[in-house]
């Protein structure tokens, strides 16, 4: 990906210059989704986020369907249980499907390593 960064100097010029960010295939994460119960034309979708702040964050797309708008939030896995108490069971649960994929075990040097990153991926950080 190429990103262009702007830099506004003290003299009111401008620079630019271009940065290449190379990306490579990551690991997806499984979206959530909260639909109610009623036939109301609304739905939650909660997606973990690629970074911590105390444990795991999400992004949360609520959609109204009625009015085909969506609202954006970035909250920890505490807030999203203050906001949706029902997401604390799907989370929990979701931990018993862990998988350690092929790439995981060739790129951790040995088996400390590898007990490592499946202990990370497969305790749930809400405490």
């Amino acid at each position: 990906m190429n990103v262009t960064e702007t830099t506004n100097h003290q003299d009111g010029s401008k620079s630019t210059r271009e940065i290449h960010i190379p990306f490579q295939k990551g690991r997806s994460h499984a979206a959530f989704s909260l639909v109610p119960e009623t036939g109301d034309p609304i739905s939650v979708i909660i997606v973990r986020a690629g970074w911590t702040d105390g444990g795991p964050t999400f992004h949360i797309l609520t959609e109204y369907g009625d009015m085909m708008q969506t609202d954006y939030d970035l909250c920890t896995l505490n807030q999203v249980y203050e906001k949706y108490p029902e997401f604390q069971s799907v989370w929990e649960s979701s931990f018993q499907d862990i998988i350690v994929s092929k790439e995981d075990i060739l790129t951790n040097p040995n088996d400390q390593e590898l007990g490592k990153t499946i202990r990370l991926r497969s305790i749930p950080f809400n405490k």
